[in-house]
C-alpha cells in the first residue's frame, strides 16, 4: 500500500512537471557579431518593463527559458505578452511570445531591431515585419535628411525631399491600416498602431479612434483577461467619458 502512495505521487509529480514544461517559453536566437556580449530579456507590462533574466551569449548564441513556477507567470504564460530582447538601450527589440512558444531569431548584433527574422510563433513573426517595414521608412527618412542639409540653400530640392517624405509618411501609413485590417485577432495590431518614427505616431489616435476601438473589441473574444487589452480598453472608456463631458459643457 505505502509504495503504490509513493509511485501514485511520482506519477503525479511527472504530470506536474510535464504541464509545466509545456507551458514554458523558450526565446533563443544568434546574433552575428554578438561575440560573449550580454543580452537581457524583459517583460514589457502595461505599467512598467520588468528584468526576467540576463545571459552572456557565446559565440552571439543565447537561449532563455521562462518558466511557469507560481500562479502569477502561469495566468501570464496563458496570453500574449510582450517580451523584449536588448543588448543595450539603444538596441533592442520586441517581441510577443505565450506558453508553448519556441522562438528563435537571427540578427546583426549591431542593430538588432533592423530586418531580423524570427520563426516560431505567427505573432512574432508579425512582429519583425512591423520592425522590417518601419526600418525600411527610417532608411529612407535618413538618407533624404542627409541630402536636406547638404542643401539647405536649394528651395528646389528641399521641397522634393519634404514631397518624397511626406509620400512615404501616407505610405507607411497606408501599410499599418492594412495590417491592422488584415490582423485583427494579433496582438501585434496594437504595435501596429502605436508605431512611431521621431516621437510622431503615424495614426493618430483622435483621428484613428474607431480602428483603436475595432482592434480592442476583435482582441476582447480572444483575450478577455490579457492586460494589455484590459489596459487599452480603460482608456478608451475615458477617453469617451472625457468627450462626453466635454460635449455636455458646450451644449451649456
Amino acid at each position: 500500500m505505502k509504495r503504490f502512495f509513493y509511485i501514485l505521487l511520482a506519477f503525479s509529480i511527472l504530470l506536474s512537471a510535464c504541464r509545466n514544461h509545456d507551458n514554458d517559453i523558450v526565446i533563443e536566437g544568434d546574433f552575428q557579431g554578438g561575440g560573449n556580449a550580454l543580452v537581457r530579456l524583459r517583460l514589457v507590462g502595461v505599467n512598467e518593463t520588468v528584468g526576467l533574466d540576463s545571459v552572456h551569449m557565446k559565440n552571439g548564441h543565447f537561449a532563455f527559458t521562462v518558466r511557469s513556477t507560481d500562479e502569477e507567470s502561469e495566468k501570464r504564460a496563458s496570453t500574449p505578452m510582450l517580451y523584449q530582447l536588448q543588448l543595450s538601450e539603444n538596441n533592442a527589440l520586441k517581441t510577443i511570445a505565450k506558453g508553448g512558444d519556441h522562438l528563435y531569431f537571427t540578427a546583426n548584433a549591431d542593430k538588432i531591431a533592423s530586418f531580423y527574422h524570427v520563426k516560431g510563433s505567427e505573432d512574432a513573426v508579425l512582429c519583425a515585419q512591423l520592425d522590417s517595414a518601419l526600418s525600411v521608412f527610417i532608411q529612407k527618412a535618413e538618407e533624404w535628411y542627409v541630402v536636406y542639409q547638404q542643401n539647405m540653400e536649394n528651395d528646389e530640392v528641399r521641397a522634393g525631399i519634404d514631397s518624397n517624405y511626406m509620400q512615404a509618411v501616407e505610405a507607411h501609413t497606408a501599410y499599418l491600416k492594412d495590417f491592422v485590417q488584415k490582423h485583427p485577432e494579433s496582438l501585434s495590431t496594437f504595435m501596429a498602431f502605436y508605431q512611431s518614427y521621431n516621437r510622431r505616431f503615424f495614426l493618430n489616435t483622435e483621428e484613428n479612434f474607431g480602428m483603436l476601438e475595432n482592434i480592442v473589441q476583435n482582441l476582447k473574444q480572444k483575450y478577455p483577461e490579457n492586460p494589455y487589452v484590459v489596459f487599452m480598453q480603460e482608456r478608451i472608456n475615458l477617453i469617451k467619458f472625457k468627450k462626453a463631458q466635454e460635449k455636455r459643457h458646450d451644449t451649456h
